[in-house]
């Protein structure tokens, strides 16, 4: 699910349906129940939601540009230049599998949907070592301390932070790195300036890049058609959940509607023969 909330640069963050203000609501409370009786479930389905990303395979050949993809050179940067087995959660149709291919001796690349695992198949076929899986990622379970590195873009908001991240990091061998980029929820006046910004830098980036200001508007309509199933966290609310799941890890936030985690397993540990033993 690589490329899940993929959105054209627009002050408004694709994957935010506009709230519903009812119009009782001044009477009211915010509680649970009210906002998921106004919000349709979109990590429960996971059936509905493979289905949407087979939909979504149909258009990867029609856009080049992407806002996780601009962040693709930097999460290599994050990683030791040669890792021995690495996992990709939520690979979607092989970019990134593709650019982590050459800096890792085995390669899993996990997605739910079938169709996107055909896309990617293709695009790494020159890759022996990589090798593709297709599952949910919420009932994926790595052994523990089976991986060096762990990465995962635009997929988390799909999953059950809660759950998974700390799963993820209990499979990385001593030292190795869990690396995830997700999409995230930057509302308000506030935000305007840095929306704004981000606006513009997006733009640019895409001209620069295909020679276009705007995507396909069959793009456009299918990731507009695919905000259903987004829940984007604010960048407060996504180191609130790393913080309590994650003690120790790295959130950092990106211009272009994005944020990521990083975080290091600890290095072994090597034991040292006692004063009495080496006396002897």
């Amino acid at each position: 699910m690589t490329n899940a909330g993929h959105q054209e640069v627009t002050p408004a963050v694709r994957g935010e349906p506009l709230p519903r203000v009812p119009a009782d609501a001044s009477l009211r409370p915010i509680t649970p129940e009210v906002v998921n009786a106004e919000q349709p479930p979109a990590m429960t389905d996971v059936a509905a939601i493979r289905s949407e990303f087979d939909r979504l395979a149909s258009i990867e050949a029609l856009e080049t540009f992407g806002h996780s993809e601009v962040y693709f050179p930097w999460l290599a940067r994050q990683l030791p230049r040669q890792v021995a087995r690495l996992a990709e959660v939520g690979c979607g149709g092989g970019s990134l599998t593709a650019r982590l291919a050459p800096i890792a001796n085995d390669v899993l690349a996990i997605d739910l949907s079938p169709a996107m695992l055909e896309v990617a198949r293709a695009r790494c076929a020159r890759w022996d070592h990589v090798s593709f899986r297709q599952g949910d990622a919420n009932t994926w379970e790595p052994e523990p301390g089976s991986l060096d590195a762990i990465v995962s873009v635009a997929t988390l908001h799909h999953l059950d932070a809660a759950i998974v991240l700390p799963r993820w990091a209990a499979a990385l061998r001593p030292g190795g790195t869990l690396l995830v980029l997700d999409v995230l929820a930057r509302r308000g006046l506030m935000n305007l300036p840095v929306n704004a910004l981000a606006f513009v830098y997006g733009r640019w980036l895409r001209w620069r890049r295909t020679g276009r200001l705007r995507e396909d508007p069959r793009v456009s309509a299918a990731w507009e058609a695919h905000a259903r199933f987004d829940r984007l966290q604010t960048l407060g609310e996504a180191r609130q959940t790393v913080g309590f799941v994650l003690p120790g890890a790295r959130v950092r936030h990106h211009l272009l509607w994005r944020y990521s985690i990083r975080y290091q397993a600890p290095a072994a540990i090597e034991s040292t023969p006692s004063s009495g033993t080496m006396n002897r």
